[in-house]
Protein backbone atom coordinates (compact mmCIF):
# COMPACT_ATOMS: atom_id res chain seq x y z
CA UNK A 1 0.00 0.00 0.00
CA UNK A 2 2.86 2.38 0.78
CA UNK A 3 4.36 1.75 -2.65
CA UNK A 4 1.07 2.54 -4.35
CA UNK A 5 0.67 5.69 -2.29
CA UNK A 6 4.21 6.80 -3.09
CA UNK A 7 3.69 6.13 -6.76
CA UNK A 8 0.46 8.14 -6.71
CA UNK A 9 2.26 11.10 -5.10
CA UNK A 10 5.06 10.92 -7.66
CA UNK A 11 2.51 10.82 -10.45
CA UNK A 12 0.76 13.94 -9.12
CA UNK A 13 4.08 15.79 -8.91
CA UNK A 14 4.85 14.80 -12.50
CA UNK A 15 1.46 16.06 -13.70
CA UNK A 16 1.93 19.34 -11.81
CA UNK A 17 5.33 19.90 -13.43
CA UNK A 18 3.85 19.02 -16.80
CA UNK A 19 1.17 21.68 -16.28
CA UNK A 20 3.86 24.27 -15.59
CA UNK A 21 5.78 23.19 -18.69
CA UNK A 22 2.64 23.52 -20.80
CA UNK A 23 2.11 27.05 -19.50
CA UNK A 24 5.69 27.99 -20.40
CA UNK A 25 5.32 26.48 -23.87
CA UNK A 26 2.07 28.41 -24.33
CA UNK A 27 3.82 31.68 -23.45
CA UNK A 28 6.62 30.94 -25.92
CA UNK A 29 4.57 29.49 -28.77
CA UNK A 30 0.82 28.98 -28.45
CA UNK A 31 0.60 27.06 -31.72
CA UNK A 32 3.16 24.53 -30.44
CA UNK A 33 1.24 24.21 -27.19
CA UNK A 34 -2.03 23.63 -29.02
CA UNK A 35 -0.46 21.09 -31.38
CA UNK A 36 1.02 19.14 -28.47
CA UNK A 37 -2.37 18.92 -26.70
CA UNK A 38 -4.21 17.83 -29.82
CA UNK A 39 -1.59 15.30 -30.89
CA UNK A 40 -1.63 13.80 -27.40
CA UNK A 41 -5.44 13.44 -27.56
CA UNK A 42 -5.33 12.01 -31.09
CA UNK A 43 -2.74 9.39 -30.10
CA UNK A 44 -4.81 8.40 -27.04
CA UNK A 45 -8.04 8.06 -29.03
CA UNK A 46 -6.43 6.21 -31.93
CA UNK A 47 -4.63 3.80 -29.59
CA UNK A 48 -7.90 3.17 -27.76
CA UNK A 49 -9.52 2.26 -31.05
CA UNK A 50 -6.76 -0.19 -31.98
CA UNK A 51 -6.81 -1.90 -28.59
CA UNK A 52 -10.62 -2.15 -28.57
CA UNK A 53 -10.64 -3.75 -32.03
CA UNK A 54 -7.85 -6.22 -31.21
CA UNK A 55 -9.34 -7.26 -27.84
CA UNK A 56 -13.03 -7.25 -28.76
CA UNK A 57 -13.24 -11.07 -28.55
CA UNK A 58 -11.94 -11.31 -24.98
CA UNK A 59 -13.48 -8.18 -23.45
CA UNK A 60 -17.26 -8.37 -23.15
CA UNK A 61 -17.84 -4.86 -21.84
CA UNK A 62 -20.20 -3.07 -24.26
CA UNK A 63 -19.18 0.27 -22.68
CA UNK A 64 -15.46 -0.18 -23.42
CA UNK A 65 -16.09 -1.60 -26.89
CA UNK A 66 -18.46 1.15 -28.00
CA UNK A 67 -16.24 3.95 -26.68
CA UNK A 68 -13.12 2.27 -28.03
CA UNK A 69 -14.50 1.81 -31.55
CA UNK A 70 -16.09 5.28 -31.64
CA UNK A 71 -12.84 6.93 -30.51
CA UNK A 72 -11.49 6.65 -34.08
CA UNK A 73 -14.16 9.17 -35.14
CA UNK A 74 -13.21 11.93 -32.72
CA UNK A 75 -9.52 11.12 -33.22
CA UNK A 76 -9.99 11.84 -36.95
CA UNK A 77 -12.07 14.97 -36.33
CA UNK A 78 -9.50 16.25 -33.80
CA UNK A 79 -6.82 15.67 -36.43
CA UNK A 80 -8.77 17.82 -38.90
CA UNK A 81 -9.24 20.43 -36.16
CA UNK A 82 -5.47 20.49 -35.63
CA UNK A 83 -4.58 20.71 -39.34
CA UNK A 84 -7.09 23.50 -40.02
CA UNK A 85 -6.24 25.47 -36.86
CA UNK A 86 -5.37 29.13 -37.41
CA UNK A 87 -1.64 29.50 -38.12
CA UNK A 88 -0.93 25.87 -39.07
CA UNK A 89 -0.79 26.73 -42.78
CA UNK A 90 -1.67 23.21 -43.95
CA UNK A 91 -4.75 24.35 -45.84
CA UNK A 92 -5.06 27.66 -47.70
CA UNK A 93 -8.00 30.04 -47.21
CA UNK A 94 -9.22 28.31 -44.06
CA UNK A 95 -10.79 30.63 -41.50
CA UNK A 96 -11.27 30.08 -37.74
CA UNK A 97 -14.82 28.82 -38.21
CA UNK A 98 -13.89 25.47 -39.82
CA UNK A 99 -11.51 24.18 -37.08
CA UNK A 100 -14.10 25.23 -34.51
CA UNK A 101 -16.75 23.25 -36.37
CA UNK A 102 -14.50 20.19 -36.35
CA UNK A 103 -13.95 20.71 -32.62
CA UNK A 104 -17.69 20.83 -31.86
CA UNK A 105 -18.35 17.78 -34.06
CA UNK A 106 -15.61 15.80 -32.26
CA UNK A 107 -16.95 16.74 -28.83
CA UNK A 108 -20.50 15.76 -29.83
CA UNK A 109 -19.16 12.41 -31.00
CA UNK A 110 -17.22 11.86 -27.80
CA UNK A 111 -19.95 12.85 -25.34
CA UNK A 112 -22.68 10.92 -27.18
CA UNK A 113 -20.55 7.77 -27.46
CA UNK A 114 -19.94 7.89 -23.68
CA UNK A 115 -23.66 8.33 -23.05
CA UNK A 116 -24.78 5.57 -25.45
CA UNK A 117 -22.14 3.21 -24.06
CA UNK A 118 -23.50 3.67 -20.53
CA UNK A 119 -27.15 3.46 -21.61
CA UNK A 120 -26.60 0.17 -23.45
CA UNK A 121 -23.90 -1.27 -21.19
CA UNK A 122 -25.84 -4.56 -20.92
CA UNK A 123 -26.56 -4.96 -24.62
CA UNK A 124 -24.50 -6.94 -27.09
CA UNK A 125 -22.38 -4.66 -29.26
CA UNK A 126 -21.95 -5.42 -32.96
CA UNK A 127 -18.46 -4.02 -33.57
CA UNK A 128 -18.82 -3.92 -37.36
CA UNK A 129 -22.15 -2.10 -37.18
CA UNK A 130 -20.80 0.48 -34.72
CA UNK A 131 -17.78 1.14 -36.94
CA UNK A 132 -19.99 1.45 -40.03
CA UNK A 133 -22.26 3.98 -38.30
CA UNK A 134 -19.21 6.02 -37.26
CA UNK A 135 -17.87 6.05 -40.83
CA UNK A 136 -21.22 7.22 -42.21
CA UNK A 137 -21.58 9.99 -39.63
CA UNK A 138 -18.01 11.26 -40.05
CA UNK A 139 -18.46 11.30 -43.84
CA UNK A 140 -21.66 13.30 -43.44
CA UNK A 141 -19.89 15.81 -41.17
CA UNK A 142 -17.02 16.22 -43.62
CA UNK A 143 -19.41 16.86 -46.48
CA UNK A 144 -21.54 19.26 -44.44
CA UNK A 145 -18.48 21.35 -43.43
CA UNK A 146 -16.14 21.24 -46.44
CA UNK A 147 -18.45 20.65 -49.42
CA UNK A 148 -22.03 21.76 -48.79
CA UNK A 149 -21.32 24.28 -45.96
CA UNK A 150 -24.52 23.33 -44.15
CA UNK A 151 -22.91 22.74 -40.77
CA UNK A 152 -23.87 25.65 -38.44
CA UNK A 153 -21.24 28.38 -38.01
CA UNK A 154 -19.34 28.21 -34.73
CA UNK A 155 -16.98 31.22 -34.95
CA UNK A 156 -17.33 34.48 -36.88
CA UNK A 157 -14.30 36.73 -37.28
CA UNK A 158 -14.85 39.97 -35.42
CA UNK A 159 -17.91 38.65 -33.54
CA UNK A 160 -16.43 35.60 -31.84
CA UNK A 161 -18.38 32.49 -30.86
CA UNK A 162 -21.82 31.95 -32.36
CA UNK A 163 -24.91 31.12 -30.35
CA UNK A 164 -24.86 27.60 -31.80
CA UNK A 165 -21.30 27.06 -30.53
CA UNK A 166 -22.14 28.31 -27.03
CA UNK A 167 -25.35 26.28 -26.74
CA UNK A 168 -23.56 23.22 -28.10
CA UNK A 169 -20.92 23.46 -25.37
CA UNK A 170 -23.69 23.45 -22.74
CA UNK A 171 -25.43 20.50 -24.43
CA UNK A 172 -22.16 18.57 -24.58
CA UNK A 173 -21.55 19.35 -20.91
CA UNK A 174 -25.04 18.07 -20.18
CA UNK A 175 -24.25 14.80 -21.99
CA UNK A 176 -21.11 14.43 -19.89
CA UNK A 177 -23.10 15.19 -16.74
CA UNK A 178 -25.72 12.58 -17.61
CA UNK A 179 -22.91 10.09 -18.27
CA UNK A 180 -21.54 10.85 -14.79
CA UNK A 181 -24.93 10.05 -13.28
CA UNK A 182 -25.29 6.78 -15.22
CA UNK A 183 -21.73 5.81 -14.33
CA UNK A 184 -22.45 6.48 -10.66
CA UNK A 185 -25.51 4.21 -10.76
CA UNK A 186 -23.42 1.43 -12.32
CA UNK A 187 -20.42 1.92 -10.00
CA UNK A 188 -20.88 -1.47 -8.31
CA UNK A 189 -20.76 -3.25 -11.66
CA UNK A 190 -17.66 -1.43 -12.96
CA UNK A 191 -14.08 -1.99 -11.89
CA UNK A 192 -13.12 0.69 -9.34
CA UNK A 193 -9.96 1.55 -11.26
CA UNK A 194 -12.00 2.37 -14.36
CA UNK A 195 -14.72 4.15 -12.39
CA UNK A 196 -12.51 6.71 -10.58
CA UNK A 197 -10.50 7.81 -13.60
CA UNK A 198 -13.52 7.76 -15.90
CA UNK A 199 -15.48 10.03 -13.57
CA UNK A 200 -12.49 12.36 -13.29
CA UNK A 201 -12.22 12.51 -17.07
CA UNK A 202 -15.91 13.41 -17.33
CA UNK A 203 -15.60 16.18 -14.72
CA UNK A 204 -12.57 17.69 -16.49
CA UNK A 205 -14.37 17.49 -19.84
CA UNK A 206 -17.35 19.37 -18.41
CA UNK A 207 -15.17 22.18 -17.02
CA UNK A 208 -13.21 22.30 -20.29
CA UNK A 209 -16.38 22.64 -22.38
CA UNK A 210 -17.69 25.42 -20.13
CA UNK A 211 -14.43 27.33 -20.59
CA UNK A 212 -14.68 26.92 -24.35
CA UNK A 213 -18.18 28.42 -24.29
CA UNK A 214 -17.10 32.03 -23.68
CA UNK A 215 -13.57 32.60 -25.03
CA UNK A 216 -13.11 35.42 -27.58
CA UNK A 217 -9.56 34.76 -28.75
CA UNK A 218 -8.37 31.35 -29.98
CA UNK A 219 -4.95 32.24 -28.54
CA UNK A 220 -6.38 33.56 -25.27
CA UNK A 221 -5.91 32.41 -21.67
CA UNK A 222 -9.40 30.88 -21.44
CA UNK A 223 -8.65 28.77 -24.49
CA UNK A 224 -5.36 27.74 -22.86
CA UNK A 225 -7.02 26.47 -19.67
CA UNK A 226 -9.67 24.66 -21.72
CA UNK A 227 -6.97 22.79 -23.64
CA UNK A 228 -5.01 22.00 -20.46
CA UNK A 229 -8.11 20.47 -18.92
CA UNK A 230 -8.65 18.50 -22.12
CA UNK A 231 -5.09 17.20 -21.80
CA UNK A 232 -5.66 15.99 -18.22
CA UNK A 233 -9.07 14.55 -19.18
CA UNK A 234 -7.37 12.53 -21.93
CA UNK A 235 -4.75 11.43 -19.41
CA UNK A 236 -7.49 10.13 -17.07
CA UNK A 237 -9.20 8.55 -20.07
CA UNK A 238 -5.91 6.80 -20.86
CA UNK A 239 -5.57 5.60 -17.25
CA UNK A 240 -9.12 4.27 -17.15
CA UNK A 241 -9.19 2.42 -20.45
CA UNK A 242 -5.86 2.08 -22.26
CA UNK A 243 -3.80 1.30 -19.16
CA UNK A 244 -6.49 -1.11 -18.03
CA UNK A 245 -6.24 -2.99 -21.32
CA UNK A 246 -2.45 -2.92 -21.58
CA UNK A 247 -1.24 -3.06 -17.99
CA UNK A 248 -4.00 -5.05 -16.32
CA UNK A 249 -5.79 -7.30 -18.86
CA UNK A 250 -5.91 -10.24 -16.46
CA UNK A 251 -7.74 -8.20 -13.82
CA UNK A 252 -10.18 -7.03 -16.46
CA UNK A 253 -10.91 -10.62 -17.45
CA UNK A 254 -11.22 -11.66 -13.80
CA UNK A 255 -13.64 -8.79 -13.19
CA UNK A 256 -15.66 -9.87 -16.24
CA UNK A 257 -15.71 -13.47 -14.98
CA UNK A 258 -16.83 -12.36 -11.51
CA UNK A 259 -19.60 -10.33 -13.11
CA UNK A 260 -20.77 -13.39 -15.06
CA UNK A 261 -20.52 -15.47 -11.88
CA UNK A 262 -22.80 -13.05 -10.03
CA UNK A 263 -25.28 -13.12 -12.91
CA UNK A 264 -25.25 -16.93 -13.03
CA UNK A 265 -25.76 -17.18 -9.27
CA UNK A 266 -28.73 -14.83 -9.55
CA UNK A 267 -30.19 -16.92 -12.38
CA UNK A 268 -29.65 -20.14 -10.43
CA UNK A 269 -31.32 -18.61 -7.39
CA UNK A 270 -34.34 -17.63 -9.48
CA UNK A 271 -34.51 -21.13 -10.98
CA UNK A 272 -34.22 -22.74 -7.54
CA UNK A 273 -37.12 -20.64 -6.28
CA UNK A 274 -39.18 -21.61 -9.34
CA UNK A 275 -38.36 -25.33 -8.98
CA UNK A 276 -39.17 -25.25 -5.26
CA UNK A 277 -42.49 -23.63 -6.06
CA UNK A 278 -43.20 -26.40 -8.60
CA UNK A 279 -42.42 -29.12 -6.04
CA UNK A 280 -44.64 -27.34 -3.51
CA UNK A 281 -47.52 -27.24 -5.99
CA UNK A 282 -47.02 -30.90 -6.94
CA UNK A 283 -47.06 -31.84 -3.26
CA UNK A 284 -50.30 -29.91 -2.75
CA UNK A 285 -51.89 -31.56 -5.80
CA UNK A 286 -50.91 -35.01 -4.57
CA UNK A 287 -52.40 -34.22 -1.17
CA UNK A 288 -55.60 -33.18 -2.89
CA UNK A 289 -55.71 -36.45 -4.85
CA UNK A 290 -55.11 -38.39 -1.63
CA UNK A 291 -57.96 -36.52 0.06
CA UNK A 292 -60.29 -37.30 -2.85
CA UNK A 293 -59.40 -41.00 -2.57
CA UNK A 294 -60.23 -40.92 1.16
CA UNK A 295 -63.57 -39.25 0.49
CA UNK A 296 -64.41 -41.77 -2.22
CA UNK A 297 -63.45 -44.72 -0.03
CA UNK A 298 -66.08 -43.71 2.56
CA UNK A 299 -68.79 -44.93 0.17
CA UNK A 300 -67.09 -48.30 -0.42
CA UNK A 301 -67.81 -51.28 1.84
CA UNK A 302 -65.98 -54.00 -0.06
CA UNK A 303 -62.80 -54.87 1.89
CA UNK A 304 -60.81 -55.84 -1.17
CA UNK A 305 -61.61 -52.62 -2.99
CA UNK A 306 -60.82 -50.63 0.15
CA UNK A 307 -57.43 -52.38 0.33
CA UNK A 308 -56.71 -51.31 -3.25
CA UNK A 309 -57.65 -47.73 -2.38
CA UNK A 310 -55.39 -47.88 0.67
CA UNK A 311 -52.42 -49.11 -1.39
CA UNK A 312 -53.00 -46.39 -3.94
CA UNK A 313 -53.14 -43.75 -1.22
CA UNK A 314 -49.89 -45.03 0.34
CA UNK A 315 -48.08 -44.77 -2.97
CA UNK A 316 -49.36 -41.26 -3.58
CA UNK A 317 -48.35 -40.24 -0.06
CA UNK A 318 -44.78 -41.48 -0.62
CA UNK A 319 -44.49 -39.16 -3.64
CA UNK A 320 -46.06 -36.29 -1.73
CA UNK A 321 -43.56 -36.68 1.10
CA UNK A 322 -40.72 -36.68 -1.41
CA UNK A 323 -41.81 -33.41 -2.99
CA UNK A 324 -42.17 -31.84 0.46
CA UNK A 325 -38.59 -32.81 1.33
CA UNK A 326 -37.31 -31.48 -1.98
CA UNK A 327 -39.14 -28.20 -1.36
CA UNK A 328 -37.59 -27.90 2.12
CA UNK A 329 -34.10 -29.04 1.11
CA UNK A 330 -31.41 -26.39 0.47
CA UNK A 331 -30.05 -28.59 -2.33
CA UNK A 332 -32.69 -29.45 -4.91
CA UNK A 333 -30.63 -32.29 -6.35
CA UNK A 334 -30.31 -34.24 -3.06
CA UNK A 335 -32.33 -34.93 0.06
CA UNK A 336 -31.68 -36.60 3.41
CA UNK A 337 -32.57 -40.30 3.11
CA UNK A 338 -32.92 -40.66 6.91
CA UNK A 339 -35.47 -37.89 7.33
CA UNK A 340 -37.51 -38.86 4.28
CA UNK A 341 -37.80 -42.60 4.91
CA UNK A 342 -38.37 -42.19 8.66
CA UNK A 343 -41.40 -39.99 7.99
CA UNK A 344 -42.60 -42.37 5.29
CA UNK A 345 -42.49 -45.42 7.60
CA UNK A 346 -44.24 -43.46 10.34
CA UNK A 347 -47.02 -42.62 7.89
CA UNK A 348 -47.31 -46.28 6.81
CA UNK A 349 -47.61 -47.41 10.44
CA UNK A 350 -50.45 -44.97 11.04
CA UNK A 351 -52.28 -45.63 7.75
CA UNK A 352 -52.36 -49.46 7.94
CA UNK A 353 -54.74 -50.03 10.83
CA UNK A 354 -53.92 -53.59 11.80
CA UNK A 355 -55.11 -54.49 15.31
CA UNK A 356 -51.83 -56.11 16.23
CA UNK A 357 -48.77 -55.05 18.15
CA UNK A 358 -46.22 -54.80 15.38
CA UNK A 359 -42.94 -53.20 16.45
CA UNK A 360 -41.24 -51.30 13.66
CA UNK A 361 -37.51 -50.66 13.93
CA UNK A 362 -35.80 -48.35 11.47
CA UNK A 363 -32.11 -47.57 11.14
CA UNK A 364 -30.99 -45.52 8.18
CA UNK A 365 -27.50 -44.13 7.58
CA UNK A 366 -27.10 -40.37 7.46
CA UNK A 367 -26.55 -39.91 3.76
CA UNK A 368 -27.67 -37.46 1.09
CA UNK A 369 -29.00 -39.17 -2.01
CA UNK A 370 -30.37 -38.17 -5.37
CA UNK A 371 -34.09 -37.84 -6.00
CA UNK A 372 -34.00 -41.01 -8.12
CA UNK A 373 -32.55 -43.13 -5.28
CA UNK A 374 -34.92 -41.65 -2.69
CA UNK A 375 -38.09 -42.28 -4.68
CA UNK A 376 -37.14 -45.85 -5.60
CA UNK A 377 -36.16 -46.71 -2.00
CA UNK A 378 -39.51 -45.31 -0.88
CA UNK A 379 -41.31 -47.36 -3.53
CA UNK A 380 -39.62 -50.60 -2.44
CA UNK A 381 -40.14 -49.98 1.29
CA UNK A 382 -43.81 -49.03 0.81
CA UNK A 383 -44.58 -52.27 -1.06
CA UNK A 384 -42.59 -54.53 1.30
CA UNK A 385 -44.05 -52.91 4.42
CA UNK A 386 -47.63 -53.07 3.14
CA UNK A 387 -47.19 -56.71 2.13
CA UNK A 388 -45.71 -57.67 5.52
CA UNK A 389 -48.41 -55.90 7.53
CA UNK A 390 -51.22 -57.53 5.55
CA UNK A 391 -49.91 -61.07 5.10
CA UNK A 392 -46.94 -61.88 7.37
CA UNK A 393 -48.74 -61.72 10.73
CA UNK A 394 -52.07 -63.41 10.00
CA UNK A 395 -51.57 -66.00 12.73
CA UNK A 396 -49.71 -63.76 15.17
CA UNK A 397 -50.88 -61.11 17.66
CA UNK A 398 -47.50 -59.37 17.67
CA UNK A 399 -44.43 -59.13 15.53
CA UNK A 400 -41.44 -57.10 14.49
CA UNK A 401 -40.40 -55.37 11.27
CA UNK A 402 -36.93 -53.91 10.87
CA UNK A 403 -35.77 -51.60 8.09
CA UNK A 404 -32.09 -50.84 7.78
CA UNK A 405 -30.09 -48.91 5.19
CA UNK A 406 -26.33 -48.94 5.71
CA UNK A 407 -23.47 -47.59 3.66
CA UNK A 408 -20.97 -50.13 2.37
CA UNK A 409 -17.55 -49.64 0.89
CA UNK A 410 -17.06 -48.40 -2.66
CA UNK A 411 -20.00 -45.98 -2.37
CA UNK A 412 -22.69 -48.64 -2.17
CA UNK A 413 -25.81 -48.84 -0.02
CA UNK A 414 -27.56 -51.91 1.40
CA UNK A 415 -31.28 -51.87 2.12
CA UNK A 416 -32.41 -54.69 4.45
CA UNK A 417 -36.10 -55.33 5.14
CA UNK A 418 -36.89 -58.11 7.65
CA UNK A 419 -39.95 -59.39 9.45
CA UNK A 420 -40.51 -62.35 11.82
CA UNK A 421 -43.91 -63.27 10.46
CA UNK A 422 -45.24 -66.28 8.59
CA UNK A 423 -42.79 -66.64 5.74
CA UNK A 424 -44.80 -68.85 3.39
CA UNK A 425 -47.88 -66.64 3.27
CA UNK A 426 -45.92 -63.39 2.94
CA UNK A 427 -43.59 -64.82 0.32
CA UNK A 428 -46.44 -66.31 -1.68
CA UNK A 429 -48.30 -63.00 -1.58
CA UNK A 430 -45.22 -61.03 -2.51
CA UNK A 431 -44.11 -63.33 -5.32
CA UNK A 432 -47.56 -63.75 -6.83
CA UNK A 433 -47.31 -63.12 -10.59
CA UNK A 434 -50.50 -61.10 -10.43
CA UNK A 435 -49.23 -58.96 -7.56
CA UNK A 436 -48.54 -55.39 -8.70
CA UNK A 437 -46.56 -54.73 -5.51
CA UNK A 438 -43.78 -57.18 -6.36
CA UNK A 439 -43.58 -55.82 -9.90
CA UNK A 440 -43.10 -52.36 -8.40
CA UNK A 441 -40.37 -53.70 -6.13
CA UNK A 442 -38.55 -55.19 -9.12
CA UNK A 443 -38.97 -51.94 -11.05
CA UNK A 444 -37.51 -50.01 -8.10
CA UNK A 445 -34.52 -52.35 -7.87
CA UNK A 446 -33.97 -52.00 -11.59
CA UNK A 447 -33.98 -48.20 -11.35
CA UNK A 448 -31.52 -48.42 -8.47
CA UNK A 449 -29.30 -50.67 -10.61
CA UNK A 450 -29.17 -53.01 -7.66
CA UNK A 451 -29.37 -56.70 -6.81
CA UNK A 452 -32.15 -58.24 -4.74
CA UNK A 453 -31.77 -61.27 -2.43
CA UNK A 454 -34.65 -63.04 -0.68
CA UNK A 455 -33.66 -64.96 2.48
CA UNK A 456 -36.10 -67.22 4.38
CA UNK A 457 -34.98 -67.51 8.02
CA UNK A 458 -37.48 -67.08 10.88
CA UNK A 459 -39.37 -64.75 8.64
CA UNK A 460 -38.72 -63.09 5.34
CA UNK A 461 -35.59 -61.00 4.75
CA UNK A 462 -35.15 -58.84 1.64
CA UNK A 463 -31.66 -57.50 0.92
CA UNK A 464 -31.03 -54.98 -1.85
CA UNK A 465 -27.54 -53.70 -2.65
CA UNK A 466 -27.16 -50.76 -5.01
CA UNK A 467 -24.64 -47.99 -5.85
CA UNK A 468 -24.88 -44.58 -4.28
CA UNK A 469 -24.64 -43.01 -7.72
CA UNK A 470 -27.21 -44.55 -10.07
CA UNK A 471 -26.67 -44.44 -13.84
CA UNK A 472 -28.08 -46.89 -16.37
CA UNK A 473 -30.39 -49.73 -15.37
CA UNK A 474 -29.70 -53.44 -15.63
CA UNK A 475 -32.05 -56.02 -17.07
CA UNK A 476 -34.73 -57.42 -14.81
CA UNK A 477 -33.30 -60.91 -15.24
CA UNK A 478 -30.17 -59.80 -13.39
CA UNK A 479 -32.05 -58.33 -10.46
CA UNK A 480 -33.30 -61.24 -8.35
CA UNK A 481 -31.24 -63.90 -6.63
CA UNK A 482 -33.11 -66.52 -4.52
Amino acid sequence: MQIRKGFFTLEMIFLGLLGVILFVVMELNYLLFHSFIEIFAIVIFFTTFLIAVMSRKIVESPLLLLIGISSISYAFLDLLHLLTYQGMGVFIAIDTNIPTQFWIAARYFQSISFLIGLLFSRKHINSVLVLAINVVLVTFILLSILTFSIFPDCYIEGDGLTLFKIISEYIISGFYGLSMYLLYRKRKKIDSHIYIFFQTALVLNIISELLFSFYTDVYGLTNFFGHVLKFFACYCFMKSIIMTFLKNPVNLLVFSLKKHERELKQELLSKDILIKDIHHRVKNNLQMISSLIILQSHDIHDEDILAVFQELQDRIQSFSLLHRHIYQSPDLSQISLTSYLTQLVQYLKESINEKKEILTEIEIAEVMVSIKIAINCALVITELYSNAMKHAFNNQKSGRISICISQLESNRLELTFKDNGTTEIALDSLYNSKNLGFQLVLAGVEQLRGKLDLVVNNGLQVIIKFPLVVTNSKNLSEQVDF
